[in-house]
């Protein structure tokens, strides 16, 4: 199908497009025409109620109107009618007795009742006051008053002339007197009557511990402090008055200068004795290889040795025997055996021949059946 170039575009590769409102059918090119407006069609059903949104922020409150005019006062109304009268009120409690007054009951309206009122008795002087004579209730009489006197003079006080009672009268009072500065005292300055002024003192400061002296902390007046005694403050003397005793703690006495003492429980400079010293079977301080000390308590067997452990304890050698020995020293004298013995003990030791026989002089070898030299024999054992 070929297109009207004069109506068509055909960019496709000779396929033609719409363009604009032409057709080309057949090689004939044609103008479309609009047509008539439909009937409009029934319309769709309502669809499905979506979801509330969310609801709005809520907006500023307005500002306050002007305040309205005042309205007209209306008309008074007509008086009404007097009302019923009413019933006649409590009046005056019935009942009491002469001399009695009506009185308040409770707080009530119009509760009232006659009672007994205790007034001022009867009786008294001129310048008699009225007093308690007991704790009871209305208890009182007229009684004489013992006033102020009269007289006096600006700053003066009531004071007692003698212990007779009522015996006083006005007397002037030496104060203090005027000036001082905090934390100054009041010191005589003479010994006339009231003749005193203001002095600094020098107080024991505040504060301190338990045990703790007040002492100076310098050389300057008043330089002190609370603190405790040190070693290089103490100075000792050659006075015995506080040394310790047997009744009272104190100060160690002085040296004698001599090592071989001890100080005693008397109080003395003494030397120890074998009868001061007391042994136990507590090993705590027992010899050992590294300090000296005690030596273990013996087994009560002379069979057995201290041995030189690390930690000595007493311990048995076995050994004996008899034997026949030649010997052919290098030089003519009796030679000394020793052997090297190991049992009984935990390591091997060197021990001495005790012979039971002495040695015998073995030169005549034909007799002897040696050649010239010492022998021995006997029996030996270990000591």
């Amino acid at each position: 199908m070929g297109c009207d170039t004069a109506r068509v575009s055909a960019p496709n590769g000779g396929r033609c497009t719409r363009s604009s409102a032409a057709r080309v059918l057949g090689g004939t090119a044609f103008q479309l025409v609009k047509g008539d407006k439909g009937d409009q069609g029934d319309q769709g059903e309502q669809g499905i109620q979506g979801e509330q949104g969310i609801q709005g922020i809520q907006g500023e409150q307005g500002p306050q109107g002007d305040q309205g005019i005042q309205g007209i006062q209306g008309i008074q109304g007509i008086q009404g009618i007097q009302g019923i009268q009413g019933d006649t009120g409590p009046g005056v409690a019935a009942g009491g007795t002469t001399g009695q007054k009506l009185v308040k009951a409770t707080n009530a309206d119009y509760d009232t009742e006659w009672v007994d009122v205790n007034e001022l008795p009867a009786g008294g002087t001129t310048s008699q006051a009225l007093r308690k004579d007991t704790n009871t209730d209305y208890d009182a009489s007229w009684q004489d008053v013992h006033e102020v006197p009269t007289a006096g003079t600006t700053a003066q006080v009531l004071a007692k002339n003698s212990n007779t009672n009522y015996d006083y009268a006005w007397t002037t009072i030496y104060s203090l007197p005027a000036g001082g500065t905090t934390r100054q005292s009041l010191l005589k300055t003479s010994n006339t009557d009231f003749d005193a002024t203001w002095y600094d003192i020098h107080e024991v400061l505040s504060g301190g511990t338990t045990a703790q002296v007040f002492k100076k902390t310098s050389n300057t007046d008043y330089a002190t402090a609370w603190g405790f005694v040190a070693d290089s403050e103490i100075t000792f003397t050659d006075i015995t008055t506080n040394n310790a005793s047997t009744s009272n703690h104190g100060f160690l006495p002085k040296l004698d200068n001599d090592a071989t003492h001890f100080f005693d429980g008397t109080g003395n400079w003494d030397t120890v004795k074998d009868s001061d010293l007391s042994t136990s079977d507590i090993t705590t301080n027992n010899v050992t290889s590294a300090k000296h000390g005690f030596t273990p308590k013996s087994p009560g067997d002379s069979s057995y040795f201290l041995n030189g452990a690390a930690t000595p304890g007493w311990s048995q050698l076995f050994g004996g025997g008899s034997a026949s020995i030649y010997i052919a020293p290098a030089q003519w004298a009796e030679p000394t055996l020793k052997v090297t013995m190991v049992g009984g003990a935990p390591t091997a030791i060197t021990a001495t021949l005790v012979a039971s026989e002495t040695w015998e002089d073995y030169a005549d070898a034909a007799t002897s059946g040696f050649s010239s030299g010492w022998g021995w024999s006997g029996s030996w054992v270990l000591s």
